[in-house]
């Protein structure tokens, strides 16, 4: 133990409290909550202490103990959630994804609510329900609920005007689509955007798909059987059939799902199967007697194979990860294990629904088979996950293994990298980088690219791949520069490289303590000026470099050491002319919209402010610091030497190759006949699999700039007309062409008449 880590320990509260676990690195590798900090923290290094291999071990990587205090056990477990999920410490048990939960979501603040799935919970006045993890199910779910209950998805935005001349009167803006859409005719919508129901009919609909969603679909029938009796009776024999068609299209739904529980409460089951380190979860949600859902999670314990964690542990994290999401929490919870967290979890529980909640781990009775139950299907779902993980491990690793021996390479590439190029005749030109590891696509790794460097309406493949490569592989190339202080001995040097003073004013006087120099063989390359905006903030305000170099890439690699060694500052800003905006912004500024709230900042004409996040430059660099293991060009022999000479230019060693689409051939340097694989050969369906992909991104991303051009450019160049009533018209009305065809009574309604004159005037 260091002397840092015995002094903190010598130090620590006996409040409760929040600790992270530091390796020597400053990593966090474990987030604990503490009643008594002093004693909790210290019983990880008692001798005395029993915490098996894994805490053990974790234990011997200590290097720093950093500690907050807080009021109360339960803010100490509230702040403990966040910073778990925030920082995934190794040694905390965490859930594998929850990129892939959905949610069902009903607007209720609008005059006719919309049912929608929706990735993300906002804090706002809609009700949702979820987390779950099978989308595809949910889809399913709601489209039957749709043969009985016909609610709106769509995105038009509705508001009711009220009744008149004998209808309902209602304004449609955000017109995505034609309405009334193909749902209303087969009466799959209540259409309110054509005014066929009002907002009390239309409530009626929206209040039985909730109380459906919450499990009390007894309601709902009994609504329907009601219903069926009234149209018997008035003799509306159809009306009748169709609505007996929809009760049992709900019994079919819930006839196999009912279980014996006397006490009909609101339940969630958890149980879970550990398998090396992944732990395989399942949840029974039970509403009014009947499983209402079932759905799976993965969690990991860590990376090696000998540290599994404890029961305990495993169901305090399962509890926690999940309802920090959850949108619906029941009045009780059965879990498989008895925790010392009960009493914790079941009062941050009850604050989070507003009402008692109680957790118990029955070891007896129906509740018990209700466990059993669910770690059958925990196991189920373990069994399902590994054979389908083996698969794809598998397929993957004979693929590459198959393509190292087809291109000669030393070993399978772990990293493959392909890019693309896209673009309209010329205009709105961009390229795609697309990412595999180990054989599957790594979708965080993606990148696009906006090219600069083509003349508007001039296709060149062969200078836009040139573009793409170089701007990629610049992070790679080793720099050979020193970084510096300024010292007196190139003042002479910096001043050289500063404009010339009017005759009758004095050049000022240099602060050296601002500028960072960067030094090759003992001369001058470049230097970095800044000005502190405080003790997190600072501006570059100017960056030169010698013109001997290629400008382009020293200037990122300078920005990128300078801002590194600087990291203390949390934020950057830099002002740029419109020609150098677009350099800035791909190597991660973005720019200000108000830069004038930025205090100390000053203004230079035709230049705009931009800003960077210190942390996230670093982890983007990180990212594109990463060598592949092989390069893929969409492309024939021409994109190939490309290729090559930007390889040779940067002096980096890295197999390359291409793909043409038309034969499907596979070009290598310095190889005259290209390679034609077999149809069924796996080194050709991997080769295929990523240059699809890549050219999928790359359209895709073209046909964003295209529109994004088609749409803004004749609305961008008019005076007087602002980004805010751009957005306005344009959520309003939905096109450009849709604007030019609008009223001057409709376009004031929009902007006002000042700015409805200008657009009759100039479109």
């Amino acid at each position: 133990m260091n002397q840092k880590l015995e002094n903190t320990l010598a130090k620590l509260p006996t409040s409760p409290g929040v600790y992270k676990m530091k390796d020597v690195e400053g990593k966090i590798i474990y987030i604990g909550k503490a009643i008594n900090l002093r004693n909790r923290v210290r019983s990880y290094f008692q001798k005395a202490a029993d915490l098996g291999d894994r805490k053990e071990y974790m234990v011997s990587l200590i290097d720093d103990i950093e500690y907050i205090e807080v009021g109360t056990d339960l803010e100490a477990f509230m702040l403990e959630t966040n910073w778990i999920k925030q920082f995934r410490p190794k040694y905390n048990v965490l859930m594998k994804d929850d990129k892939n939960f959905v949610y069902i979501k009903i607007d209720i603040s609008e005059d006719f609510p919309r049912v929608t799935i929706t990735r993300r919970r906002e804090k706002d006045k809609a009700l949702y329900f979820g987390p779950k993890t099978a989308g595809r199910k949910v889809k399913q779910t709601l489209d039957i609920l749709r043969k009985v209950l016909p609610y709106r998805h769509c995105g038009l935005n509705i508001a009711y005007k009220g009744f008149h001349n004998n209808e309902n009167e209602v304004e449609v803006t955000n017109k995505v689509l034609k309405y009334p859409c193909l749902y209303h005719y087969i009466k799959r919508c209540a259409a309110p955007c054509i005014g066929k129901v009002n907002p009390q009919e239309y409530g009626g609909i929206i209040e039985k798909v909730i109380n459906f969603l919450k499990g009390k679909p007894d309601e709902l029938m009994k609504q329907l059987q009601d219903e069926m009796m009234m149209h018997a009776a008035n003799k509306k024999f159809e009306k009748a059939a169709a609505t007996r068609d929809k009760i049992k299209l709900i019994e079919e739904m819930f006839e196999k799902q009912r279980i014996s529980d006397a006490n009909r409460k609101d339940c969630d089951v958890f149980h879970f199967v550990v398998d090396n380190t992944k732990i395989y979860t399942n949840l029974f949600q039970i509403r009014e007697g009947r499983i209402m859902g079932q759905e799976n999670f993965i969690f990991t314990g860590n990376h090696d194979k000998q540290e599994i964690p404890s029961t305990s542990e495993i169901t305090e994290a399962i509890l926690r990860d999940y309802y920090i999401t959850s949108a619906n929490i029941p009045e009780e919870i059965l879990i498989p294990e008895n925790i010392e967290s009960i009493p914790l979890l079941e009062k941050w529980l009850s604050e989070k629904r507003t009402k008692k909640v109680n957790i118990h781990w029955p070891q007896i009775g129906e509740k018990n088979k209700l466990l059993e139950l669910s770690l059958a299907n925990a196991k189920s779902y373990a069994h399902q996950q590994k054979a389908k993980w083996l698969k794809e491990e598998v397929v993957p690793r004979e693929s590459l293994e198959n393509l190292a021996k087809v291109l000669n390479l030393p070993k399978p590439p772990k990293r493959i990298e392909c890019y693309d190029i896209s673009h309209f005749g010329g205009t709105s030109t961009v390229a795609s980088m697309v990412v595999m590891t180990n054989g599957t696509p790594s979708n965080s790794e993606y990148r696009r690219f906006k090219l600069t460097t083509i003349p508007h309406g001039k296709p060149d493949d062969y200078a836009s791949m040139r573009e793409v490569l170089s701007r990629r592989l610049k992070y790679l190339s080793k720099s050979t520069f020193t970084i510096a202080k300024a010292t007196k001995k190139y003042t002479e040097a910096i001043q050289k490289t500063q404009k010339k003073p009017a005759k009758n004013k004095k050049q000022e006087p240099l602060n050296l303590e601002n500028f960072t120099l960067f030094i090759k063989e003992k001369s001058l390359a470049g230097f970095i000026e800044k000005k502190d905006y405080s003790s997190i903030s600072a501006e570059i305000t100017q960056l030169w470099i010698d013109p001997k170099f290629d400008i382009k890439q020293l200037s990122h690699q300078l920005l990128y050491r300078f801002i590194e060694k600087n990291k203390t500052l949390k934020k950057w800003y830099i002002q740029a002319t419109d020609d150098l905006i677009n350099s800035y912004e791909e190597f991660g500024f973005n720019e200000l919209k108000n830069p004038h709230e930025q205090e100390g900042f000053i203004k230079i004409p035709h230049t705009s402010l931009l800003m960077i996040e210190t942390g996230k430059l670093i982890e983007q660099h990180k990212k594109f610091s990463v060598k592949p293991d092989l390069i893929v060009l969409d492309g024939g022999k021409g994109q190939l030497n490309i290729g090559i000479e930007v390889l040779k230019n940067m002096d980096l060693q890295i197999p390359i190759c291409s793909l043409a689409k038309q034969e499907e051939e596979i070009f290598m340097p310095h190889e005259s006949e290209s390679i034609k694989l077999p149809k069924d050969s796996h080194a050709l369906h991997l080769m295929q699999r990523i240059r699809d992909e890549s050219h999928r991104f790359a359209v895709s991303y073209s046909n964003l700039a295209h529109n994004k051009t088609l749409i803004s450019s004749e609305l961008d160049d008019l005076p007087g007309i602002g980004e805010l009533s751009k957005k306005k018209l344009l959520n309003h009305f939905g096109s450009l062409h849709a604007i030019k065809n609008a009223t001057m009574d409709e376009l004031a309604r929009v902007v006002g008449k000042k700015s409805a004159m200008i657009l009759k005037q100039q479109l």
